[in-house]
């Protein structure tokens, strides 16, 4: 009994040696899937998403010293960058550089309001809902700078924008086209903008001017 006993104490020492031996060995394994997964939580509470857009619409601007709209087109270019979060939706900044043409006859000098508007820097509240992307942008800095002079051959610009934009886009169902298919979006937008500022060479002026679009908007999500 004796052998037996000193037989099974040796056993459990050897057992022992070999459990902590092991558990030295397994540590960093354990510590980087530990890692790994709080990597991947962290992933599922946000990620960065990028988008890119088109836009082509109607527009039309006035102001108090106009007695009628005039008649404009917008097509338009951008992008968006920010972080999508489970509970909130999509958070971040947009721009968009725009072409600006007008197609009804100025009655006046100054009315023709052909040029290119920057939307510097928008702040971007995005939210999927049943299939549809739905995003708001809100205006704050950017400005509308027009092709016409003048008429002493100073440079004319609108800034200081106010207001806010509307989209909501579907995914085109492109099956054939796994790389494209649920990236590519397209939908209506609306946007309505104030500009505070006029700027006519050296001087600033007070404006009222109001620019409004309607129009197609497609997305490409990366």
């Amino acid at each position: 009994m004796q052998i037996i006993d000193k037989l099974w104490d040796f056993m459990i020492v050897k057992l022992n040696k070999f459990y902590l031996f092991a558990m030295v060995l397994m540590f960093p394994t354990i510590s980087l899937q530990a890692e790994e997964t709080g990597k991947e939580e962290v992933e599922k509470k946000y990620q960065l998403v990028k988008k890119l857009n088109a836009s082509i619409s109607y527009s039309s601007t006035s102001d108090d010293s106009i007695s009628s709209s005039n008649h404009l087109s917008q097509f338009g270019f951008g992008g968006t960058i920010g972080f999508l979060f489970e509970t909130y939706g999509l958070i971040g900044l947009s721009t968009d550089l725009r072409l600006v043409s007008q197609y009804s006859s100025p009655t006046t000098v100054g009315e023709n309001f052909k040029g290119l508007f920057w939307n510097y820097a928008s702040l971007n509240l995005s939210r999927d809902v049943n299939n549809f992307s739905l995003s708001l942008d809100l205006h704050f800095f950017g400005k509308h700078q027009l092709d016409n002079k003048s008429n002493l051959g100073n440079d004319v610009s609108y800034s200081e924008p106010r207001g806010a934009k509307f989209s909501a886009v579907y995914p085109l169902p492109l099956h054939h086209y796994p790389l494209l298919n649920n990236r590519i979006k397209m939908g209506g937008t609306f946007e309505w903008i104030s500009f505070s500022k006029m700027t006519v060479g050296p001087q600033e002026f007070d404006a009222n001017r109001t620019l409004w679009q309607l129009g197609v908007v497609f997305s490409y999500d990366f």
